[in-house]
């Protein structure tokens, strides 16, 4: 379930923005502010759409608490909460998949009285008239529409405290990783070891160290690696932040198979010199589990190390993108390169990112 491409309306920067001709490993690159992260938060809402509550996930990232439904005022464009967030996607076998968010307003109230046995709560509806800015939020309206065709409408109400039992199906495996939440992604590792399926993360590794035969946990949630001709097994905090971020990143990568991973700063914690081997790791691990990566960067490093490891082995064909976000007086524009623009910027020292 791959996109080819995605269209943004009114999520947070974003008024207006189509992505086009996506591949299989994308770059996405820009000064900071362009809307980068804003484009993996939209992507993830969209394949999560079963779980109302990613948007309270997505700001607790971005370190924003949620104390009532005014606060996810902050998702939509300019905090205007009467214009419906749009985000659609096709993907590579031209289907399309579509998610509607918006504002849940009205009055809550809770119905004591038995009716049948059971107590029933009256919800806020999205409201029939026009949405005026300074209406008081209690949570979301969604309407999804899945790559059969059927679509799904439901409420997310904060005030209720429950969540709703007729959201759609997951179509889509997926995963959003942040320098935030980076050290979470224990549990994937964890899963590839119940699995039996820590070999083929190991075998991806020894592309890059011959000495790594293994991986286990330990306690507390400790990640350790098996070291050839070390009597002890050594913990993943001490080879360096390049190995333990690969083998976080390989992981997770191996739990999204035939889905997408998204991640935002990928460079971050990295050296320069460990970019090369992260690139190597994910063009390996993506073919091997036909994964679908989003990452972005504002590393010239980063998108260097991003082009030689490809431009080494070709192994991935035509299956790289580098896209550039710009931004001027609220209107977006966007660059794609392909493998060839990549090459002549490089070579011709062009400012890519």
């Amino acid at each position: 379930m791959l996109f080819k491409s995605v269209n943004i309306n009114n999520f947070r920067s974003l008024k207006n923005l189509q992505i086009k001709d996506l591949k299989l490993v994308n770059l996405l690159i820009g000064k900071n502010s362009c809307g980068k992260t804003s484009v993996l938060e939209a992507l993830f809402l969209l394949i999560g759409a079963n779980n109302p509550t990613l948007p309270i996930s997505i700001q607790n990232l971005r370190q924003m608490s949620i104390h009532s439904g005014n606060d996810l005022k902050y998702l939509f464009n300019d905090f205007n909460i009467s214009n419906t967030i749009d985000i659609n996607a096709e993907t590579a076998n031209n289907k399309k998949m579509s998610l509607e968010i918006s504002p849940l307003v009205g009055l809550f109230e809770v119905n004591n009285s038995f009716n049948n046995g059971e107590n029933k709560d009256i919800f806020p509806q999205p409201s029939t008239t026009e949405v005026c800015n300074n209406d008081v939020m209690k949570g979301l309206h969604y309407k999804f529409t899945g790559v059969s065709g059927k679509s799904f409408d439901f409420n997310f109400n904060l005030a209720s405290g429950r969540l709703p039992t007729n959201t759609p199906p997951p179509e889509v495996l997926g995963a959003y990783i942040t320098p935030r939440n980076m050290l979470s992604m224990w549990h994937a590792v964890d899963r590839s070891i119940m699995n039996k399926s820590e070999n083929e993360i190991v075998d991806v590794l020894k592309e890059i160290s011959d000495d790594i035969i293994g991986i286990k946990m330990g306690a507390n949630n400790s990640v350790y690696l098996d070291v050839k001709g070390k009597k002890e097994l050594s913990p993943i905090n001490v080879m360096g932040d390049g190995i333990a971020k690969v083998v976080f990143i390989l992981a997770t990568l191996r739990l999204m198979k035939n889905g997408i991973l998204l991640i935002d700063e990928i460079e971050n914690g990295l050296h320069f010199s460990s970019l090369k081997l992260l690139w190597k790791a994910i063009f390996k691990a993506c073919q091997l589990y036909n994964v679908q990566i989003l990452a972005t960067t504002h590393s010239y490093e980063c998108i260097k190390s991003f082009y030689d490891e490809y431009d080494s082995n070709k192994e991935l064909g035509d299956g790289i993108s580098l896209i550039r976000l710009d931004k001027k007086n609220n209107e977006f524009r966007v660059v794609s390169y392909d493998e060839e623009n990549i090459k002549t910027a490089m070579e011709n020292e062009m400012e890519v990112r």
